[in-house]
């Protein structure tokens, strides 16, 4: 946050940079895998309640299924989650 006194002073001492936080590993193989389950289920989830659903849940394939489950009985006709 640039507004801090602390920043200021370093910015006047030398120079501040802003790294983006790393995207978490399992975006690039969980959520493809999440919304193959969710399609064998005829749902599609919205990209925040995937990303919801992982983060809440954890990379554990087996509980992420259940919980998928659970969404899409809920869903019911719904297609989208």
């Amino acid at each position: 946050d640039k507004r801090r006194k602390w920043v200021k002073l370093a910015e006047k001492i030398g120079e501040v940079r802003e790294f983006a936080l790393p995207r978490p590993p399992y975006e690039r193989t969980l959520y493809p895998w999440v919304e193959e389950q969710a399609r064998q289920h005829g749902k599609r989830l919205e990209r925040k309640a995937l990303a919801k659903l992982v983060e809440t849940t954890g990379p554990d394939r087996y509980r992420l299924a259940n919980e998928l489950q659970k969404l899409a009985i809920a869903a019911g006709e719904q297609a989208i989650i």
